[in-house]
């Protein structure tokens, strides 16, 4: 059903492994019923800045490093194309949100132009291929 479970090594350690449930991360230990989730997951915003699109996404996926005893990194703001290499990770989904202003920001500043306006997305505003509901 999910090939890619497998293709990954998912289904052998799902110990980095969250879904939302009532907006709320929590750990999953199923790799199928990650999957089926993640499947449904919608990007938190996207945003089109000349020719930059900003995009945040709950990943699913714990991306602490080994030995980070923190809380779970769970969310990511991609650019694309990438502006400065770094890649934005956060605990919360405020700070996600924060950090994907700061990077519509910063492919602003990048044309040097003014960003419009932060659109957080809606399902039916979402129009980048694979993001389809």
């Amino acid at each position: 059903m999910f090939d890619f479970i497998k293709e990954a090594g998912i289904e052998r350690d799902t110990s980095r492994l969250y879904i939302l449930r009532d907006g709320s991360p929590e750990r999953c230990d199923s790799a199928t019923d990650w999957a089926r989730f993640m499947d449904r997951c919608q990007p938190i915003a996207v945003d089109e800045i000349g020719s930059f699109e900003v995009a945040t996404c709950f990943t699913g996926e714990d991306l602490r490093d080994d030995g980070d005893d923190g809380a779970p990194v769970l969310w990511q703001t991609s650019t694309e194309p990438p502006i400065d290499g770094a890649r934005r990770v956060y605990r919360s989904r405020e700070d996600a949100i924060k950090g994907h202003a700061e990077a519509v920001k910063a492919a602003a500043d990048a044309l040097k132009i003014k960003p419009v306006s932060r659109q957080m997305c809606a399902p039916e505003r979402i129009r980048r291929k694979g993001y389809e509901k």
